[in-house]
């Protein structure tokens, strides 16, 4: 699945198909700040850009901190800025599930 996303997100977007990588041995829930952290760690300058292509893929989701409720980007009919805006208000991104065993998600 990883290898998968690599490739569809490189179709559109070259050079970034790597960018699930920088989650590698990460946590499964993150903060705006550390998922920022964890790109820029890696070289990735475009940070707002990267994580709306993260979320837009579906690779990140947003765990609502009231119901626990995780929403990836088809779930909200893929408006990506109700999940941004949603993350800024102390939300969790989460790493969707299908890629944890992959990147040794924690």
């Amino acid at each position: 699945m990883l290898y998968l996303l690599e490739s569809e997100i490189n179709d559109t977007q070259i050079d970034k198909g790597k960018l699930m990588y920088s989650f590698l041995q990460s946590k499964s829930e993150l903060g705006f700040d550390e998922v920022r952290a964890l790109l820029t760690s890696q070289g990735v300058v475009d940070l707002d850009h990267s994580i709306e292509l993260l979320l837009w893929f579906g690779f990140l989701g947003i765990k609502d901190k009231t119901s626990h409720i995780e929403e990836y980007s088809f779930n909200v009919k893929y408006n990506i800025t109700k999940l941004i805006t949603k993350a800024r208000m102390g939300n969790a991104f989460v790493i969707h599930k299908g890629f944890h065993t992959a990147l040794s998600i924690q």
